[in-house]
């Protein structure tokens, strides 16, 4: 596994390539296996226009390795990187995107516990970028512009939550993805 950190005016931590093409597919045939659902902006509101997020999901049980492979991951980029007080991590959301699906600019951040929120975001690209087009990972950093990080198949990202991304619009094929959300106290 080879490693490729990066700081840039956009904060994150990236890992070169992670995972091998079999691991991919086994990842995207195992979570297909999960069922999907439509996604939602969060736990109680759908989008149902499709005009914020259009894409199927479904939810990786946390007893599969790629749970505990992708909280690793984190907790390494956290203390090389972020140094965030982590207490906890969500289940991965593995992410089919089709033509015409996408996701609009936002932040994952969570405001509407009292005790904890959403600090950091692990993102693992499963499909090969020639399998589709549009659909990239874009972050913003105001007027520093925008950086995409995924340049190959089985690269790993994790960004702050509250920095803005999106994933453009599919133009063609799929793009399979998983992500994952850690939590822990609020800031001071």
């Amino acid at each position: 596994m080879s490693e490729d950190k990066r700081r840039s005016a956009i904060d994150y931590y990236s890992w070169d390539h992670t995972l091998s093409d079999a691991e991919c597919d086994f990842l995207i045939a195992d979570c297909q296996q999960a069922g999907f659902g439509d996604a939602r902006i969060n736990a109680n509101v759908g989008d149902s226009e499709h005009k914020t997020r259009k894409t199927n999901v479904a939810w990786v049980d946390r007893s599969k390795l790629i749970y505990r492979a992708m909280v690793n991951l984190m907790l390494e980029a956290n203390q090389s990187f972020f140094r965030y007080n982590i207490t906890d991590s969500e289940l991965v959301q593995f992410a089919e995107y089709k033509k015409g699906d996408h996701y609009v600019w936002h932040k994952d951040e969570t405001w509407s516990n009292k005790e904890k929120v959403r600090k950091l975001t692990v993102m693992v690209l499963l499909s090969d970028p020639k399998w589709f087009k549009g659909g990239e990972l874009e972050l913003f950093n105001g007027n520093m512009g925008i950086v995409k990080p995924f340049k190959k198949r089985g690269q790993m990202v994790c960004i702050n939550c509250y920095d803005w991304h999106r994933v453009t619009p599919v133009t063609e094929g799929v793009r399979y993805s998983l992500v994952q959300w850690s939590n822990g106290p609020r800031f001071v």
